[in-house]
């Protein structure tokens, strides 16, 4: 025994390709892969700043909601392309009647996978609905025009950037 007490669970935590991905060591990116989303919502507000954009999105980007809502975004992505590849990559070995490869452990990564997006899609669920809870404003339908408008621009420009 080491005499480190093990740390709980996280509710929401999975261990999942995509999670597992992303849970490397501070600093030890991938070589061809460097992506840094401090910096890249840094870019992304100074884009933003050059635009007409509500003080309450500025409130909401800076906020953890964003933060939580921004990640379980790259997971699900991430989770998706994953999928995507290995769909592809188990027809292509179909068609080309290539051996070596188990078409039960494909077929059991491939229903790993789909329930991995469907739970991250879920996730996002609820993050969406505390975002029109808390920001939206019905009585000022330019400003929150506004503020989803900004809030696409942000999120399609930090996930085109990380893909």
């Amino acid at each position: 025994m080491s005499g480190e007490t093990p740390k709980p669970e996280v509710r929401g935590q999975r261990s999942g390709s995509a999670t597992a991905a992303s849970k490397g060591k501070a600093g030890a990116a991938a070589p061809d892969f460097d992506f840094n989303l401090g910096a890249c919502k840094g870019r992304v507000i100074k884009t933003l700043d050059a635009t007409a954009v509500p003080q309450q999105f500025r409130r909401f980007f800076a906020s953890s909601l964003y933060d939580r809502m921004l990640q379980t975004c790259l997971l699900y992505f991430t989770a998706m392309f994953q999928l995507e590849w290995v769909i592809g990559a188990m027809d292509r070995a179909r068609k080309q009647h290539l051996e070596g490869y188990n078409p039960y452990m494909v077929a059991q990564r491939i229903r790993e996978l789909e329930a991995e997006t469907a739970a991250l899609r879920l996730d996002l669920s609820p993050l969406y609905s505390q975002v029109i809870l808390k920001f939206s404003n019905y009585e000022k339908p330019q400003q929150d025009r506004k503020f989803f408008e900004a809030l696409y621009d942000s999120m399609n420009s930090i996930l085109d950037e990380a893909f």
